[in-house]
């Protein structure tokens, strides 16, 4: 039998914290893992200068659904997320802010990634799919961001 911080969800929380955090990994203790493992930790990663990277989080109903199964508002607040919508929706420019995407590879995703892109609306860019990316979408991904 799993032990409680070998669980799936636990696993998903972690790797939801790694993305969350722009792909750096979430440092904890043996002593502070297991309170916690279901919380996300109290502030954002902090850049070189010791202030918080605040970042926008896209998603489409997938990735709403992925995370909203573990995470809720507050966690996402505290790491560092100021900002959640949905790929469909518009979306103003926040010049200097990190996007984080959290999607399923589609081609109607991959347009909207890319629109944002061209529209400098964030910078920079961290695009993650809940999936493998078929060969396809992704030479029509690079195509359209070359």
């Amino acid at each position: 039998m799993a032990s409680k911080s070998n669980s799936l969800r636990d696993r998903q929380i972690a790797s939801l914290k790694k993305i969350l955090n722009l792909n750096e990994t979430v440092e904890s203790n043996e002593a502070t893992e297991h309170a916690s493992a279901l919380h996300a930790p109290v502030a954002p990663i902090l850049d070189a200068d010791g202030n918080p990277i605040w970042k926008v989080l896209v998603f489409d109903d997938l990735g709403r659904d992925v995370i909203s199964s573990v995470m809720r508002v507050s966690d996402l607040r505290s790491m560092g997320i100021t900002m959640h919508m949905h790929i469909g929706a518009s979306r103003h420019p926040i010049p200097d802010v990190p996007v984080i995407y959290l999607v399923e590879p589609n081609s109607q995703n991959i347009q909207g990634i890319t629109s944002d892109l061209q529209k400098g609306l964030y910078s920079p860019a961290y695009i993650n799919f809940l999936s493998s990316l078929p060969r396809v979408l992704l030479e029509d991904f690079a195509t359209q961001t070359a």
